[in-house]
């Protein structure tokens, strides 16, 4: 049996090439390995970023979305193909909440549930002071609805009452909402402002009736299903009843301009 010879600058050759070759193999096998990293991360990006889209347009939806929840029926219910409907079902009190204009000779009123935490809250009062002023004769009432994840919420409700007790309610509300942050000194700043005497008014925060005011809305707010705020809610009053009952429910307030002219003109 006879050896081969084997020419060592061939074997070398042969076995530089194979080593060469695996090295690509392992580079390609790892180009690949990142690429399906990349695909996978990208994919849970859009995923991520759809989710928090549909979700703010969601939140956010308005009237012109959901169409009119209440028609003049008083109540509509649940749509099943749309599970941001909802139905509204029952009447609102007026006793402790803050009016502006004349109970008796209003045709139309106009209940609003927010928070003076809410910056979509504070971006609508612009235009619910503009309202205001054009239809004096539209009863406004306020409820208060602090949502449980905004610290501050209540304390400001009981500060806007509290302005109430001394005659200045509105012009507090709005300067809330124009007032990014609230302290003691910022209470002294709107007192002085709205002439408000800042002394009864520090005692009034503490006020355990004026918390259980605010309460009292939470609580009727849920009974009738508030789930968002702002929401704004026509309806026509009942003196003998001091009630409110419900005709339409927004949740934008450019619509509820509309419907304010609706109501009025019918």
């Amino acid at each position: 049996m006879k050896c081969k010879n084997v020419n060592p600058s061939t074997s070398g050759i042969i076995w530089q090439k194979g080593e060469y070759f695996n090295m690509l193999r392992k580079q390609d096998a790892n180009k690949c390995e990142n690429n399906w990293i990349q695909i996978i991360i990208q994919t849970l990006t859009i995923i991520l970023l759809a989710s928090m889209t549909f979700y703010f347009y969601k939140m956010q939806a308005t009237i012109s979305d959901l169409m009119i929840l209440i028609r003049d029926t008083g109540m509509i219910s649940d749509d099943p193909a749309n599970s941001t409907l909802r139905a509204f079902d029952g009447t609102i009190s007026v006793q402790d909440s803050p009016v502006l204009n004349d109970l008796d000779s209003s045709k139309v009123v106009v209940v609003e549930y927010t928070d003076f935490e809410c910056p979509f809250c504070a971006q609508a009062s612009q235009t619910m002071a503009q309202l205001q002023k054009e239809h004096p004769d539209v009863l406004f009432v306020h409820k208060d609805y602090p949502l449980k994840y905004h610290s501050q919420a209540e304390e400001l409700a009981v500060a806007a009452r509290c302005a109430g007790e001394q005659g200045k309610y509105w012009g507090f509300y709005h300067s809330l909402y124009e007032t990014p942050v609230i302290t003691n000194e910022t209470y002294s700043i709107l007192a002085e402002k709205h002439l408000i005497d800042i002394s009864s008014f520090m005692v009034c925060l503490n006020n355990p009736e004026q918390h259980n005011r605010v309460k009292r809305d939470f609580d009727e707010g849920l009974s009738i299903k508030v789930d968002r705020v702002p929401l704004y809610i026509v309806g026509a009053y009942t003196a003998a009843e001091h009630t409110i009952h419900i005709n339409g429910a927004f949740y934008s307030i450019e619509e509820l301009a509309a419907a304010v002219e609706f109501y009025k003109n019918r």
